[in-house]
């Protein structure tokens, strides 16, 4: 899965959602640095629930500590869970990671350390195909 492939699944209106990651250093510089095998998607983690009904009939687990991915219907997450594999059904390759990121309402929340804060209103950055993608300093934090 490409950053193209989730602008078709996600839409824009669903809810926000951005490119992270890896890729999201290729679509801020218009040009793959290497090769990747799935796609990482940061959403808040306040819309998980509108993920798992907008992509109703996939198979999409959350990652627990210590390893492993446990089945996960739409229920609230909190931490430490953060992030979601995903794929169209069972038995095939996971597609992509969804990582949940915190936020108030008007700023989004370092996991690591809350105290780090970026405004919410200037996270989302467009690349080519008008990608939604994190910005590289929250990427690279």
């Amino acid at each position: 899965m490409e950053p193209r492939d989730a602008m078709e699944l996600l839409g824009r209106e669903a809810f926000p959602w951005w490119v992270a990651g890896g890729w999201a250093l290729d679509v801020f510089l218009a040009s793959p640095i290497r090769p990747r095998k799935d796609l990482d998607i940061a959403l808040l983690r306040r819309d998980a629930g509108r993920l798992r009904s907008h992509l109703a009939g996939w198979d999409i687990r959350v990652a627990v500590p210590g390893g492993g991915l446990s089945e996960w219907a739409g229920a609230a997450l909190h931490p430490p869970l953060h992030e979601l594999w995903a794929r169209p059904s069972p038995g095939v390759p996971w597609v992509c990671e969804f990582l949940l990121n915190d936020a108030t309402n008007s700023r989004w929340l370092y996991r690591r350390d809350p105290r780090i804060t970026y405004p919410l209103d200037r996270l989302a950055r467009s690349g080519v195909d008008d990608i939604r993608f994190l910005p590289p300093e929250i990427v690279l934090l």
